[in-house]
């Protein structure tokens, strides 16, 4: 036979949420965030607004609004194509070695 259990969840105002204890769940809800306790304090579970299966603060952690991981796509060891290239006009004899 099934048990009949309730499982409370802590809720609030998202600026009013406490440290949560570890597995504790508790929703915002101003923000329709839900988060749990874990030994490293809270963590974003699910928010309400995001359709896709990453979110903004996971992607881009310092809100510049480039994913992080694209900001440096284009370089190399932090340099872009120019820093690679001489400066000046190119010649013939520079471009058969390429």
């Amino acid at each position: 036979m099934p048990r009949n259990v309730l499982i409370k969840v802590r809720r609030g105002l998202e600026t009013q949420l406490p440290t949560l204890d570890v597995g504790e769940l508790g929703y915002c809800t101003d923000t329709k965030k839900l988060y749990i306790g874990t030994a490293a304090g809270n963590q974003l579970l699910l928010a309400a607004q995001s359709v896709g299966d990453m979110l903004k603060s996971i992607y881009d952690t310092d809100n510049d609004g480039a994913v992080d991981q694209a900001e440096n796509a284009d370089t190399v060891d932090g340099k872009h194509a120019a820093d690679f290239m001489p400066k000046g006009p190119i010649t013939w004899n520079q471009l058969k070695g390429v």
